[in-house]
């Protein structure tokens, strides 16, 4: 139960009475009354306040704050609370500031000084708050005056400390690379550390910097690595922070443990990107990821199956070795197959794998149309999602009429878009004759309806034009005859399609009857 016993009967009265009000004036009122009455407390030059008094004032004006009523006149008391040597006062100051301020404010320079001062400090307590401020500060002053401090703390005795000191240090990294200098070296230095906080922390920013430039992290791969066997066989100890989490197997009671699923998850990711198509490196993962996909493969819980999700995308992204894509293709197989948490992972691997190599999707075509059928609306549109994407002149024909089905049926909006503008990426791609892009591409104008937009009816009346110019005598006719049966014979049209239909009456007929006469 929590306890009230900090705040004065003052402040209670005011956090009971706001607690109560059931009306947006009411509210306004107790509001405007409480502002009032803090202002009156610290107008004069003399203010006879003693300090447990003004933390109530400072924890009311924040409660104000929030609720978007300024209280400017606090501002100066909640800075001068950071500097008390009370650290309860100095916690409540600190947290103000941090609500009260921003990067632009006029009284953000007073702050400098004592969060300089309290980075210095000899209590660790005091230093985590003084972190904590640096990182809603962000800005080229304040990176100025702190980071050669914080800079320092990355070599203090407190891990805890170490791992902020980090964290706010990328932060000013991203915010000014210019001020802070290289960061890969800071970064590096902290893949030794074996402790699970720090590897949590520390992977995250890894994966970051090495996606922007993966050939300066390739020397960090052997310790990725290692990382990854000292979770995936739990090697680490106790006073590392090690410990188990317990996964619920699928479809029954009984629990699997894994060493934290998520940091290898990350670790996977690393080693995708700073792998890549080499082969040398791709050959020192081989052994550890044959073991992921050996031992993750036999057990379907939710934590395996992410980490064997991860794994696999990375063993298809790196340079191929035939035995461990084997097993994975099984897996797929296994998963296309099954109940839907497997269907799904499987799905969504296959997207995954087909923004870098279509040669393993396309062997599933069969599994993957069949996965229309399923239930369940996420399954399906993944899955339409993925027709897209693995569809070519050869089976355009059978994955063209299944996507224009579904749009048809789509309800949500924001869906029916995408896949719009990808079945419409698939008419400029693959056409296979002008009969088929007409008949389809009415279709794909009558189910789109009015989310087709201007860009997209203007490039298709240009691709008409283009099979018109093709062949005049031939394909003129053609489409007029097509379009003019369309209006005729079809009872309601959008009006895209009213338009698209008008112009080539209108432009394409227009030159056919010219020639006849």
């Amino acid at each position: 139960m929590t306890s009230f016993s900090h705040l004065s009967e003052e402040t209670h009265t005011f956090l009971d009475s706001l607690s109560t009000c059931w009306t947006r004036f009411a509210e306004d009122t107790l509001l405007n009354q409480e502002l009032v009455q803090l202002k009156s407390k610290f107008q004069g030059k003399n203010i006879d306040l003693s300090p447990s008094e003004l933390k109530q004032c400072i924890i009311r004006s924040i409660f104000l704050e929030m609720l978007g009523y300024e209280a400017p006149f606090i501002y100066i008391q909640a800075i001068n609370f950071t500097q008390s040597s009370n650290y309860s006062h100095k916690k409540l100051g600190y947290l103000a500031c941090c609500l009260f301020l921003n990067e632009s404010s006029d009284l953000l320079i007073l702050l400098i000084s004592t969060i300089q001062k309290d980075l210095q400090s000899t209590k660790s307590d005091v230093i985590k708050l003084a972190i904590t401020a640096t990182s809603k500060f962000l800005c080229p002053d304040f990176i100025e005056n702190t980071h050669s401090l914080i800079t320092s703390l990355l070599k203090h005795g407190k891990r805890e400390i170490k791992v902020k000191a980090l964290m706010v240090l990328y932060q000013m990294y991203k915010y000014s690379p210019s001020l802070i200098g290289p960061f890969d070296k800071i970064l590096k230095s902290f893949l030794n550390d074996n402790h699970l906080k720090t590897i949590s922390m520390v992977s995250n920013i890894l994966y970051e910097e090495a996606r922007k430039k993966p050939s300066d992290y390739q020397d960090v791969l052997d310790n990725v690595i290692q990382l990854l066997n000292s979770l995936f066989f739990k090697k680490l100890k106790e006073d590392q922070g090690f410990y188990i989490i317990k996964s619920r197997i699928l479809d029954s009671k009984n629990f699997i443990e894994i060493a934290s699923p998520w940091i290898q998850i990350k670790l996977l990711q690393i080693i995708g990107v700073i792998v890549g198509e080499n082969q040398k490196n791709s050959e020192k993962c081989f052994s550890i990821l044959n073991e992921i996909v050996k031992e993750y493969s036999t057990v379907n819980s939710n934590a395996t199956d992410s980490v064997l999700f991860e794994c696999m995308k990375t063993i298809f992204n790196i340079h191929p070795n035939k035995e461990i894509i084997e097993k994975c293709c099984d897996i797929l197989s296994f998963y296309l197959n099954q109940k839907n948490e497997q269907k799904y992972m499987g799905i969504k691997t296959l997207l995954c794998l087909s923004e870098q190599n279509l040669k393993f999707v396309n062997q599933y075509q069969d599994e993957i149309i069949s996965c229309l059928e399923n239930n369940d609306f996420m399954i399906k549109r993944k899955t339409l999602l993925l027709l897209a994407k693995i569809a070519n002149l050869e089976n355009i024909g059978i994955v063209l009429p299944k996507l224009l089905k579904y749009l048809q049926m789509e309800s949500d909006e924001f869906f029916k878009k995408l896949l719009i503008n990808r079945i419409f990426e698939l008419f400029k791609k693959f056409t296979p004759d002008p009969t088929f892009f007409l008949l389809f591409g009415s279709e794909f104008l009558k189910f789109g309806g009015n989310l087709v937009g201007d860009e997209m009816k203007n490039e298709f009346i240009r691709m008409i034009h283009e099979i018109y110019l093709s062949d005049k005598e031939k394909m003129g006719s053609m489409i007029t005859n097509f379009y003019r049966d369309l209006i005729i014979y079809e009872k309601t049209l959008p009006e895209n399609l009213i338009q698209i239909a008008s112009w080539i009456l209108g432009e394409i007929g227009s030159e056919i009857c010219k020639k006849i006469l």
